[in-house]
C-alpha cells in the first residue's frame, strides 16, 4: 500500500475539476491514481463548501518546549555523571540553583573555548 499523504491544493483542483466536468469517481481514481475514498471525500467536502482542508499535520506534539529543552541542557551539564533517574528527578524537582548554573556556563566555557570567545 502506498505512503500516506496530504494532497496539495492542485491535486485537489485536479479532482474537483475532472469531477464537475462529468467524470465519474472510477474514471477520476484511474486518471490520478488516488484512493477512492479521497475522491470521494474531496469532491464532498467541495460540494458542502468546505475549501481549506487545515494545513498539513504537525504530527505528533512535542513534550519539552525549547525552555524544558534548555533546562534539560543545563542540569545534564552541570552533572554529566548524573544517571537517568537522578536527572529526572532534578529536571522535575525545578530550575537549576545559580551556582550549579554558574558551574555550568564555567566548565562549557572550558571545553568549548571557541564557541564562546574565551581562549584556555
Amino acid at each position: 500500500m502506498a505512503k500516506r499523504r496530504e494532497l496539495t491544493d492542485f491535486e485537489r483542483g485536479l479532482i474537483v475539476g475532472a469531477r464537475r466536468m462529468g467524470r465519474s469517481i472510477t474514471e477520476v481514481v484511474l486518471a490520478f491514481n488516488f484512493p477512492r475514498s479521497t475522491v470521494s471525500r474531496v469532491y464532498r467536502e467541495y460540494l458542502a463548501g468546505i475549501t481549506s482542508h487545515g494545513g498539513q499535520r504537525s504530527g505528533r506534539p512535542r513534550m519539552l518546549n525549547d525552555e524544558d529543552l534548555k533546562r534539560l541542557d543545563s542540569i545534564v551539564c552541570a552533572n554529566r555523571y548524573a544517571t537517568l533517574d537522578e536527572i529526572t528527578a532534578t529536571f522535575n524537582a525545578g530550575a537549576l540553583s545559580a551556582h550549579e548554573n554558574q558551574a555550568c556556563l564555567t566548565n562549557f566555557s572550558r571545553d568549548y573555548p571557541l564557541h564562546t570567545g574565551n581562549t584556555p
